[in-house]
């Protein structure tokens, strides 16, 4: 793949909350997952496992674990999607990362959960390659909502739930992306305080995300 072509494909991965019920071939999962498990990880320690809900009593199940949000109250959000993937993370491969910090918990866990995040990412761009989209169900991490997924499907409780992503064909199309321009991000060498934003500018840019934010998600809904 040339530049272009990758940024193409990085451009069109969107978080996209309405999704028609379509079916997915079973051979896209199978490739979005053989993209995902590529996916560099600290000492090559892949610490992900992938489970696949596609029957819909149990996503309906899944669904229903979740607190009443707007979101989740309106006709198209995730609960359309017919693919749910849930990517899990094993603790048991930080045994595996190099013995002078393997009992640094400090350590040891900004490298878990960025291997995780590598992975989860290539879940995404793969799906994104295929004409799908997908969203972010980040609230089922939460200690009591992992807790229940995990009980219902069967999910060994030493696990850790990353994240689960709701995959399917977009019923409506993305607005333009609110970005910040590269100058204003990028910095070389050595720095100089006042090159980085004030708080005021950092926190002005937070309130336009957070409202460009809620009105994708009322658009999508």
């Amino acid at each position: 793949m040339d530049y272009d072509s990758l940024l193409e494909l990085v451009k069109a991965r969107r978080s996209i909350r309405r999704f028609k019920p379509d079916p997915i071939p079973d051979d896209y999962i199978d490739k979005i997952i053989e993209v995902a498990r590529q996916a560099p990880s600290g000492f090559n320690m892949q610490p992900w496992e992938f489970v696949i809900i596609k029957d819909k009593e149990l996503r309906d199940k899944i669904v229903e674990l979740f607190p009443p949000l707007a979101e989740l109250d309106a006709p198209n959000d995730f609960r359309i999607a017919p693919v749910y993937i849930i990517q899990l993370g094993d603790p048991r491969t930080k045994a595996g990362l190099p013995e002078f910090i393997v009992d640094d918990q400090m350590m040891t866990d900004p490298i878990f959960v960025s291997s995780l995040a590598n992975s989860f990412l290539y879940l995404n761009l793969a799906a994104t390659s295929l004409g799908l989209t997908g969203q972010w169900i980040t609230l089922a991490s939460a200690p009591h909502l992992q807790a229940g997924i995990k009980k219902l499907v069967g999910i060994p409780d030493f696990y850790k739930l990353y994240d689960v992503l709701a995959i399917g064909y977009p019923a409506a199309g993305p607005s333009p992306k609110l970005l910040r321009s590269a100058a204003d991000m990028v910095h070389y060498d050595y720095c100089k305080l006042d090159e980085f934003r004030t708080g005021e500018e950092a926190a002005a840019f937070a309130k336009k995300t957070q409202t460009w934010a809620k009105e994708q998600h009322k658009r999508q809904t």
